[in-house]
């Protein structure tokens, strides 16, 4: 399917799964690629559509390990696949509105079993499947989200929120600076050594239950880099989303570490960056929830005081 209109996707999952009275409403529209939203008279799902060899080889390879949901053409009460031709991809789900689960350590069970099992051992992938893999292409990944979250002040929302949008402003270029300060280099070389993957948009939204267990989807932005990214985002997932205190973080922590024993050699860098939130250098992106978010996070105001207490402990910044 190349097209990307609605009637084209309805066209698709009739041809490939069963014919019904689908209705269709596109969620996301990137290029070829995009996010539909379906109904057929009883259930919702959502239909994803990837293009590229990398994404549709890495999910190909998981699958084979059991970390992601096979890629086979069936159909079950959870997860229907296909293959359109060899270089796209699509899988239509059961709709899951937010969340698989409200656990934190089943969520990041299944992000140490992803990061655990993902490295490209395999035939050179495209020049495009390698991410950052030094740490001013690291860093700059922040440096461009703080650019847009400075822009987006002059907006209405953030105007509104006023002093405590400035305070994020504030707490968010402070994080980037110790996060610069961290001692990333040994970490980084091991990473580009090992050919380690980092999904790049790992949320709950993309952690689905697959038998019993949660495995990973969506694979359209993975990237042959540095797997504390993803790490970063799901801790900061959670604290926003799923309202994990401060304090809980290191034991959520330790069960990534008891499954993905092999990330201890650097678990001071690991809990070092997951100690600063990441949502608030994303929010700009989302300006439409920015001002909620920020109002709800509770952690936005506790961070100072955090970062005192830790400055204490065993890694200093």
């Amino acid at each position: 399917m190349y097209g990307t209109d609605n009637e084209q996707v309805i066209e698709w999952v009739n041809t490939n799964y069963h014919s019904g009275d689908w209705c269709a409403a596109c969620i996301v529209r990137r290029s070829n690629r995009g996010v539909w939203k379906l109904h057929d008279g009883r259930d919702t799902f959502a239909l994803k559509i990837l293009n590229g060899t990398f994404p549709i080889l890495l999910q190909h390879n998981l699958g084979s390990m059991r970390v992601a949901p096979e890629v086979i053409r069936t159909r079950s009460d959870m997860l229907h696949f296909h293959i359109a031709n060899s270089n796209q991809y699509g899988y239509l789900a059961r709709w899951i509105q937010g969340t698989v689960t409200l656990d934190p350590y089943c969520y990041i069970r299944s992000v140490a079993r992803f990061h655990q099992a993902a490295r490209w051992t395999y035939e050179t992938p495209t020049q495009e499947a390698y991410g950052p893999s030094t740490p001013k292409q690291w860093f700059a990944i922040y440096e461009r989200k703080l650019m847009k979250l400075r822009r987006w002040a002059s907006n209405p929302p953030a105007l509104e929120l006023g002093r405590t949008f400035q305070h994020a402003l504030e707490l968010a270029n402070t994080a980037l600076v110790q996060l610069q300060s961290l001692n990333s280099e040994l970490y980084i070389n091991e990473s580009v050594r090992r050919g380690t993957i980092t999904h790049f948009d790992l949320h709950r939204g993309n952690v689905i239950c697959w038998g019993s267990e949660a495995r990973i989807v969506d694979f359209d932005s993975s990237q042959i880099s540095l797997q504390v990214c993803d790490l970063h985002q799901v801790i900061s997932d959670m604290q926003d989303k799923m309202s994990l205190s401060p304090d809980r973080i290191g034991d959520v922590l330790n069960e990534y570490f008891l499954i993905h024993p092999e990330a201890r050699s650097h678990e001071a860098l690991y809990r070092g960056v997951c100690r600063f939130p990441h949502w608030f250098v994303t929010i700009a992106e989302r300006a439409e929830v920015a001002a909620d978010s920020i109002r709800r996070n509770l952690f936005l105001h506790t961070l100072p005081v955090i970062l005192e207490a830790e400055k204490k402990k065993m890694i200093y910044l």
